[in-house]
C-alpha cells in the first residue's frame, strides 16, 4: 500500500489519481490532499485577481503609454528592480495607494520599458 507525501498515511492504490509518467504510474498524493491542494490554488488565485482588479482601479485600468484598456494586456513595471516582490504588488498597490516606482503599461509597453531601464542600467555601469 502507497503512502501519501502529504498526509503520510497508507493508503489502497485506488486513492490516487494515476500518473503515466511517473515511475510508479500514480501521483505521490492521495486525491484527498490532491483537492485540498487545488482547492487551495483556486482560492489564492481568486484573492490575487481581487487584488489585481482593485490595483488596476487605483492606476485608472490604462496603459500610461498608448491609454490602452483590454485588463488581459495590462501588466504593473516596476520601475526600481525587486522593490516590490512581482506576487505581492497587487497587495501593496491596494495597501499603500499609487506608488511613483510603479507604473501601468499594456504588454509591449512593459517590455519597451524593460529594455529602456536595462539599457540605462548597462550605461550607468560601463560609466557613459
Amino acid at each position: 500500500m502507497p503512502e501519501c507525501t502529504k498526509c503520510k498515511t497508507d493508503k489502497s492504490i485506488d486513492e490516487f489519481y494515476p500518473r503515466k509518467d511517473g515511475r510508479k504510474g500514480y501521483h505521490s498524493r492521495c486525491k484527498k490532499c490532491e483537492k485540498a491542494k487545488r482547492n487551495k490554488c483556486i482560492k489564492d488565485r481568486k484573492k490575487r485577481m481581487g487584488y489585481k482588479k482593485q490595483a488596476l482601479d487605483i492606476y485608472g485600468n490604462r496603459c500610461q503609454s498608448c491609454g490602452l484598456t483590454n485588463l488581459l494586456c495590462l501588466q504593473f513595471h516596476h520601475r526600481i528592480p525587486n522593490i516590490h516582490p512581482s506576487d505581492k504588488v497587487y497587495n501593496y498597490i491596494t495597501k499603500n495607494g499609487r506608488d511613483k516606482n510603479i507604473q501601468l503599461f499594456c504588454a509591449n509597453h512593459h517590455i519597451l520599458a524593460d529594455i529602456k531601464d536595462k539599457t540605462k542600467e548597462l550605461l550607468d555601469v560601463r560609466g557613459v
